[in-house]
């Protein structure tokens, strides 16, 4: 249900959420611009040689961050979602990072291990050091999950 108020206390809320709104407005239309610019580029010099898993790694960490822009676009934006879309933008919102970041480890490490001439000491530090990510997002639950299942004290 909607709720209109005239209350003036909502006025500075209301300005500070639509230049938000401009922002991401104006942000996300330079990166579907650059995007658009550079896909040709992208596609001769990336997509049509020789992939290798760096290309596949690449191409992921690309995507799926247009893919989180776009969950986060869809977020903001005012009517509502089904409980379904809700849960599929929150996973979206919150796995994303974490996949992400451990994708560009990975792609450090590699650099890493090639730069130092294969040390075997190094690799073993940067995975351990990879490893022991703070894992955070395994023990999050979302809030329509939270709502739908209710713990119930058991009757004394």
């Amino acid at each position: 249900m909607t709720f209109v108020s005239d209350d003036p206390i909502w006025w500075p809320f209301i300005g500070s959420s639509s230049l938000v709104n401009y922002f991401v407005a104006a942000s996300s239309t330079v990166v579907v611009y650059d995007w658009a610019l550079t896909f040709g580029q992208e596609f001769e010099l990336i997509l049509r040689k020789r992939w290798s898993f760096m290309t596949v790694i690449y191409i992921c960490v690309c995507y799926i961050g247009m893919l989180f822009s776009a969950a986060n676009i869809f977020s903001i934006l005012p009517f509502s979602i089904t409980d379904l879309v809700r849960t599929i933008v929150w996973y979206i919102q919150e796995w994303t990072p974490t996949i992400v970041n451990s994708m560009l480890g990975f792609v450090m490490i590699a650099r890493l291990y090639a730069m130092y001439q294969g040390s075997k000491k190094l690799l073993i530090f940067l995975v351990v050091a990879l490893l022991t990510h703070p894992w955070h997002h395994l023990v999050k639950v979302p809030r329509a999950f939270q709502a739908r299942f209710r713990c119930r004290s058991l009757p004394a």
